[in-house]
Order: structure tokens, then sequence, then C-alpha cells
């Protein structure tokens, strides 16, 4: 139901543009059509996320999220996301993946994605237009230590403790589109990896969130 609600507002958006593209087509700019078609593109985006947030919760409760590792090469993997994301949102991300040697390791690269994916697309969602997020990777023993780093909205303290809950949102993000689902989906993903992960934040300043998985080659 709140999946339904959710997708309400970007559903509207689509009808409100296309039936403004189908009664004024001759009378807009090429500029105000262009606003319009973007208008529907980001609408759809939203609409995805949505549906794939949904899709993958429904994965985890009925126990068909599972752990596949293969051998990665993790710093390919992660500058591939990092050009998607950046090409998809316009963003800058500044990436450290220097400081250690990080090698081949076995894990999961759908899960990865899982993980990744949601924190960056929140770090660039909670942050002013034009900041930057910092990604690093560094190796601690037989661990990988992955630091995701915004300067966005924060998340208050009396949010803090539910964060991984489904479906809960902090309250200062409840004006930004989102289901709720995607750090409930990431938990699961790093545990399905034997890993953890922890945040640090304060409202108004960011949010850094550490993901700690096993480097196994």
């Amino acid at each position: 139901s709140m999946a339904a609600h959710d997708l309400r507002n970007p559903m509207a958006g689509i009808l409100s543009a296309s039936e403004t593209l189908e009664h004024y087509y001759d009378k807009l700019d090429a500029e105000k059509k262009q606003a319009k078609f973007h208008q529907i593109k980001d609408s759809i985006k939203v609409m995805t996320e949505i549906l794939d947030d949904v899709l993958t919760m429904g994965q985890i409760e009925s126990g068909k999220l599972v752990f596949r590792p293969a051998p990665l090469d993790i710093k390919a993997f992660c500058q591939t996301m990092i050009i998607e994301m950046v090409q998809a949102t316009g963003s800058t991300i500044y990436v450290d993946f220097s400081a250690e040697q990080i090698g081949s390791t076995v894990m999961d690269s759908k899960l990865l994605r899982h993980i990744f994916g949601n924190l960056l697309s929140n770090a660039i969602k909670y942050s002013p237009t034009n900041s930057t997020v910092l990604f690093t990777i560094t190796r601690q023993m037989d661990h990988l230590v992955f630091r995701i780093q915004d300067h966005g909205i924060g998340i208050p303290k009396a949010d803090q403790e539910r964060l991984f809950e489904t479906f809960h949102r902090a309250t200062n993000a409840r004006n930004i589109h989102g289901t709720g689902l995607g750090l409930a989906i990431v938990k699961q993903s790093v545990e399905l990896h034997c890993g953890t992960i922890t945040f640090e934040s304060e409202e108004g300043q960011g949010t850094t969130f550490i993901v700690t998985l096993p480097a196994v080659s």
C-alpha cells in the first residue's frame, strides 16, 4: 500500500506532462517541450526505483535473495558503478581506491549493486546540488572496508536507531521521494556477505556509511 501511494505522484506527473504535450505541443517552445519530456523521464526513473525495491524486498522475504559469490575485480566493479551513477545523475563522486592494495576477491556482484547502488543514490539524493560524495576502499587484514561519505541533510538522532527498518524514513527526508526499503535491502545484502554496516551522522552535517566485507580470494 505504501508503494502504491508512492507511485501515484510520478504517475500524476507523467499524466500531466503528456496531456500538456498532447494539447499544447504546437504552442510550446523547444525548451518547454524538453522540460516536459524530462519530467516524464524522471517520473519513470522514480517508478522504476520503487518497483525494483519492492521486487527485491519480496525476494528477501521469500528467501529467494541468495548469496552467489564469484571472482570479482572489486576496484573495476566499483569504478564501473560510479561511472554509471555519474552519467545518470550528473553528480560528482570522488574516488580513493589507491591507499591500499585491494586486489581481486570473491563476492556477489548482484548484491554489491544493491549495496552500493542504494548508498551512492542516497548520498546524492540527500545532498545539496553540486556537492561531492566521497567513496573509498581500504583493506584491513582479511576484510575490505568501503566508506561512502556525503555532506547532506544527515540523519536525526531520533531516527538513527530505526534506520534499517523496512519502510522507515527519517523525519527530515519525507519530502524527498523514496520507499523506505533501500537501507533494509542494503543491510540484508551486507549480512548475506557475512559483513557489517555502520554509519556516522549528524543532522545538517552529512552521513558516512561504513560497509565491511570479508575479502575472500
